[in-house]
């Protein structure tokens, strides 16, 4: 999720859909 992008705790649970953002 884009919340990845702004709370690094919650990259954990949208793992897979940061992903996407992270590459």
């Amino acid at each position: 999720g884009f919340h990845g992008r702004v709370t690094a705790s919650l990259r954990i649970l949208n793992g897979c859909e940061e992903a996407v953002i992270a590459y």
